[in-house]
């Protein structure tokens, strides 16, 4: 890579133009840490408070160029005037703050570019922005060495140091470091770092999400001795039994100034309680600098999404007199990974992964997330049972990982590759050119060696649509020499039929196609490592697919399709201020690019079971549900028997989890009280008895059993109490309802007039229009309850998901009008009557029959009136199709026009949150709101809040 590197130099074309080079005089990678002067230092492991770290975050100045040829190419320079430079902040987007705009698409690249030519980077539609800060080098850093580090920069840059040009880097995703001990003085030291919108590297960023640039990452400077441990590496070993363990470590000590490393390291271990493990270890350092330790530790706790328990391991250098060089923490999960017998294993137990496929991105900031929202985030993934995350579709900030290790998330760690826009099968052209083979092992290379430490890195990802070749392979195989202890996925090998995976990997089958992938491929484990798209009102037939997964085949689980809608926020124009709710919206696709002319896939990015503001949609409720760790079956509900059957992969049901139950009739609790002991080790299941009443079952009266499972007590992510799991059961007690008093019911006055009809009663009167077949007032003592209806409604509002499926059948539906979803838009309201009849029952009752026909669809449609002297209206409507096959009717229902006023809801049924025949989890009862509160903000406009099984 470095001959490579060098040789590209030499060329007249510019790094960020030129394949050969990626990068120039960057730091080997190396596995993330700090290093500190004193044990309790490092054991704190506060970054902020080592005397050897300066971050360089805050307000930089910055100017922004259109394209390269504009930009201020002697801004380097320490007698450059910027005075008249704005400011920014770093870590930030610079199209959030003035330069240049967001681009979001998800396939096409951001810029022209010919699929069956050579990659060429932009000259002209290419901002560059130039920042500049000043800092001051601490007077303890005298003699020692300095380094420059940038967490990510996108897409690639230039960085110099009081004028000199100290390097180059690409790859926007993973650290860059730089040693500028040569170019730092004593006092103030200017730092000018020059970053191109693309590069050649961009084509290799070409992911679903908005294309955004700059310094986008924490900047900082830290400094070692010149004597340092440049890398480490921690290794668990499990014995058969998974009780014992090696803990091995291998640190790498090398010396900047030229000599041979010398002295020796210090290894020690501690638990979470702060207790040492073991005493401590020392070893030489050899003439390579290479030092290796292997520690029996007997009965160590192991880390895994259930339990993520911590080790803090302190590694000490000293010099051969035993002084103090430097000392550097890092926490250690003892855990093991591995496929047998196609399925997924971790420390001994066959796991499930409940994943979600996460961006990063934030409303407000863009692609740089601070560390309170990353917490928000992987609160509301175990609120809602999520147990793993894809870094989709590249390596995330470091902290994350950091935090993913604390709260217990499977990480599946990708690398940042993706060049959908070439395609994505084995004749990818980036996948199989040779030229690009050192990029692509590169960006995998640094995310390994910087994530190698983290227990919740279970799987490395070689990225995203790229399809598979040559380069594919190479990856593959240094991946698998290199770290053996991971699995490792790529997607593209799966369709392609290829080997270059561990993982039987697909997007978006159906379950029966799923089963059918499982079963082709026995051999290997089945991942979706995509599924179930979460944009808008979305996430149906989820039941179809865990009913496979918690069937016990060769399948590893399946991550959804995604985390967050990728909305910016931004000031609603002035000319809505008046009609808004809200002074700012979250914006997508084209509000930018549409004014500029840009190609934009408009709201595709946002697709999130939580909104970009991490208000969860209805969606994540489903997920909530079949990724639930409790299941319950009834056994002899009369008896009250009920099984439980724990998903968990580690601990005892009891230790995180108590039961509840409630018995209720027509959604009022009459009974409740707590379930036995959840006694219930992993896999197994049990069954109990609820201490149920005594109960005579009332006449038309439903009685269910609800359980719900809650935290025991309080964790890092929720509160004791918070509900993990649920069930409800239908008592199989059956009363016949009473029979209606016909003799209490009044009587009925009917009035048929023209072109109107009057049904009265004491309390009420409704009047028709027979023309349309249709109530124009019901009154009910003395107040007006409708308006209007009820009108027949073929149609709603379509969901993201719907537009998608349209457009795709569009072709054929030019072909065949009759096939159009549109034409059952406007089919209700402009139902032809044909004619209109009303039978009197008797005294108390009668009916009006209106009938009519939907001519698009060839059919006919009748609404039937039975109208009760209590005021009391039964309607049915029925639809009879014609001869010809019309297109899929996307709603058979009523339209009603409420009188103004009432704004409450009452309903029995399921809920709270909205349910479809496909999604339809939450449990029966009774449940209150409003109308203003039934709305659920979707990016666009779209069909939302229904209600199934209301009684």
């Amino acid at each position: 890579l470095l001959i490579l590197a060098s040789a590209g130099l030499a060329q007249e074309r510019p790094e960020w133009d030129n394949v050969s080079v990626f990068r120039v005089n960057v730091e080997q990678p190396h596995a993330t840490m700090m290093t500190y002067p004193t044990a309790a230092l490092a054991r704190e492991g506060v970054r902020s408070r080592s005397p050897w770290f300066q971050s360089l975050n805050g307000a930089w100045k910055f100017n922004c160029a259109e394209n390269p040829a504009r930009r201020p190419v002697d801004f380097y320079r320490q007698a450059f005037d910027d005075s008249r430079w704005r400011t920014i902040p770093v870590p930030s987007n610079y199209q959030l703050h003035g330069c240049d705009i967001p681009i979001y698409t998800n396939i096409v690249y951001p810029f022209p570019m010919d699929p069956s030519q050579p990659p060429v980077v932009p000259k002209d539609r290419n901002s560059v922005g130039s920042y500049r800060t000043v800092f001051t080098v601490p007077e303890g850093w005298t003699g020692r060495q300095t380094f420059l580090h940038f967490d990510g920069v996108d897409s690639a840059f230039y960085v110099w140091v009081n004028g000199q040009r100290v390097g180059y880097n690409e790859d926007s995703r993973t650290d860059a470091e730089f040693n500028i001990t040569k170019y730092v003085k004593p006092g103030k030291n200017l730092v000018a770092v020059e970053v191109y919108r693309f590069s050649d590297g961009a084509y290799l960023e070409d992911q679903d999400m908005f294309r955004l640039s700059g310094i986008y990452r924490d900047v900082y400077l830290w400094s070692t001795e010149s004597r340092h441990i440049r890398d480490f590496e921690v290794g668990t070993e499990l014995d058969a039994r998974f009780q014992d363990a090696v803990f091995k470590v291998r640190a790498e000590v090398v010396d900047y100034g030229g000599k041979p490393p010398a002295g020796s390291v210090r290894l020690e271990l501690f638990d979470a309680a702060g207790k040492p493990v073991f005493a401590p270890q020392t070893g030489k350092v050899p003439a390579d600098g290479a030092v290796s330790f292997a520690v029996n530790v007997r009965g160590p706790r192991k880390w895994s999404t259930e339990t993520p328990y911590l080790y803090k391991m302190v590694v000490t250098l000293h010099d051969p007199a035993g002084r103090t060089i430097e000392v550097i923490p890092s926490s250690v999960g003892f855990r093991k990974v591995e496929i047998r017998d196609s399925k997924l294993w971790v420390n001994g137990q066959v796991v499930l992964l409940k994943g979600v496929n996460r961006h990063e991105h934030s409303p407000d900031t863009g692609h740089y997330v601070s560390r309170e929202l990353m917490i928000r985030d992987i609160e509301i993934m175990k609120q809602f049972n999520v147990n793993a995350v894809r870094t989709s579709h590249y390596p995330n900030a470091p902290e994350w990982y950091e935090l993913c290790d604390r709260y217990g998330l499977y990480v599946m760690d990708e690398g940042n590759i993706e060049c959908h826009g070439y395609g994505n099968d084995a004749r990818n052209r980036l996948t199989n050119d040779p030229e690009w083979g050192p990029l692509y092992l590169d960006r995998v290379r640094r995310m390994v060696e910087r994530d190698k430490n983290h227990p919740s890195v279970i799987a490395w990802s070689l990225g995203n649509e790229s399809g598979d070749g040559p380069n594919a392979a190479a990856v593959f195989q240094w991946s698998k020499q290199r770290d053996p202890s991971r699995p490792f996925h790529n997607e593209g090998s799966t369709r392609s039929g290829g080997v270059n995976t561990d993982f039987n990997s697909f997007m978006y089958p159906t379950p029966a196609t799923a089963l059918a992938d499982a079963r082709k491929r026995p051999e290997m484990p089945l991942l979706l490592v995509e599924y179930t798209h979460a944009m808008g009102n979305s996430n149906g037939a989820l039941k179809e697919y865990w009913d496979i997964f918690y069937s016990g085949i060769n399948v590893v689980g399946a991550f959804v399709w995604d985390w967050v809608d990728q909305g910016i926020r931004q000031p609603v124009p002035a000319e809505y201020r008046a009609n808004t709710a809200s002074k700012t919206f979250l914006a997508y696709g084209g509000w930018w690019e549409d004014k500029a002319g840009l190609f934009n896939d408009n709201n595709f990015c946002q697709n999130g079971l939580v909104g970009a503001d991490r208000n969860p949609h209805d969606g994540l409720w489903a997920i909530k549900y079949v990724y639930r760790y409790l299941h319950a079956s009834a056994v002899d509900l009369s008896a009250g028997k009920i099984r439980v059957k724990s998903w968990f992969d580690f601990i005892n049901a009891r230790d995180q989890a108590e039961g509840r139950w409630e018995l209720k009739a027509d959604g009022k609790t009459i009974a409740s009280g707590p379930l036995p002991e959840l006694d219930i080790e992993p896999r197994q299941e049990k069954e109990f008895t609820v201490a149920l009443p005594a109960v005579t079952p009332e006449p038309g009266v439903e009685y269910w059993l609800n359980l719900s499972f809650v935290l025991k007590s309080n964790t890092p992510w929720a509160k004791r109490g918070h509900e993990i799991s649920w069930e409800q059961f239908k008592f199989p007690w059956e009363a016949p309802a009473p029979r209606a008093n016909s003799a209490k019911v009044p009587s009925l006055t009917v009035s048929d007039v023209g072109s109107r009809a009057r049904f009265s009663g004491p309390d009420f009167a409704i009047t028709f229009d027979k023309q349309f077949g249709l109530i124009t007032s019901y009154v009910y003592k003395g107040n007006l309850l409708l308006e209007r209806g009820p009108v027949p409604d073929f149609w709603r509002a379509m969901t993201d998901n719907d537009i998608g499926g349209w457009r795709v059948i569009q072709p054929s539906v030019e072909k065949r009008p009759s096939q159009d979803l549109m034409m059952w838009r406007e089919m209700g309201p402009s139902w032809g009557v044909r004619e209109v009849q009303i039978q009197r029952i008797d005294d108390k009752t009668a009916k009006l029959i209106a009938r009519g026909e939907l001519a698009a669809a060839g059919a006919m449609y009748t609404l039937t009136y039975t109208i009760h002297g209590s005021g009391d209206v039964i309607v049915e409507g029925s639809y009879q199709p014609g001869r010809s096959q019309a297109a899929m009717m996307p709603r058979f229902g009523m339209e009603l026009l409420v009188a103004p006023g009432f704004e409450n809801i009452t309903w029995y049924g399921r809920g709270p949150a909205a349910t479809y025949a496909d999604r339809n989890y939450e449990k029966v009862g009774v449940y209150k709101s409003t109308v203003d509160q039934q709305w659920v903000e979707y990016s666009q406009p779209q069909e939302n809040s229904n209600k199934v099984d209301v009684r």
